[in-house]
């Protein structure tokens, strides 16, 4: 005797699963793209960082559980993500500050809001000089951008870097101070400002 011939139908089930599944990694894409302005932004309200470093758990959970009431339809995923995050985080250092009143500092909530809008401001400047950053250093040739990276990403230092380049210290410095202004002078044309001839 065989086993009965049942056919069980994960259909559903597995477009829940494939669901939930991007959802989650979404929800950690965005997350680890903020990340670091959230961590930043609790450490300006708390002025501590091991309460920094429990808040920030704390809001990684809030996050986690409102994220599928977070609508995905943004124009703007990662600022709106953003937005949201340190209302989240700025509620949670209240909260934290309210309980702790026998401290001597209680930032009164106005001064909270105001140091979130600077916050926000700067993050979104951040965000689009990044952009114009990126776009810029495709405008390099494939050598210059590779000795930028050898320079901010090595572990040798620069004579390091000059000698695998076959190049002097000096001649590698007098190079990167030149890309560097290419690149800034390039971003501040993305970014329509005028810059003053040096």
């Amino acid at each position: 005797m065989g086993m009965p011939n049942t056919r069980i139908d994960f259909g559903e089930q597995a477009a829940e699963f494939e669901e939930s599944a991007s959802r989650h990694e979404q929800f950690v894409c965005l997350l680890s793209g903020a990340h670091h302005s959230i961590y930043g932004f609790l450490v300006t309200l708390v002025g501590d960082r091991n309460v920094a470093d429990d808040l920030m758990q704390d809001v990684s959970l809030v996050l986690w559980r409102k994220f599928p009431a977070f609508n995905l339809e943004v124009a703007d995923i990662r600022t709106g993500f953003l937005k949201w995050a340190l209302a989240i985080a700025r509620n949670l250092a209240r909260n934290h500050h309210r309980r702790k009143r026998s401290h001597d500092v209680l930032f009164s909530d106005e001064l909270i809001s105001k140091v979130v809008l600077t916050r926000m401001a700067a993050e979104e400047l951040l965000e689009i000089r990044r952009h114009a950053l990126r776009v810029c250093l495709q405008q390099l040739s494939d050598s210059e951008r590779q000795q930028l990276v050898l320079c901010y990403e090595a572990e040798c230092g620069v004579k390091g870097v000059a000698a695998q380049l076959g190049k002097t210290v000096e001649a590698l410095y007098m190079s990167l101070s030149r890309l560097r202004r290419r690149l800034f002078l390039c971003i501040n044309r993305k970014l329509g400002l005028e810059t003053g001839r040096a």
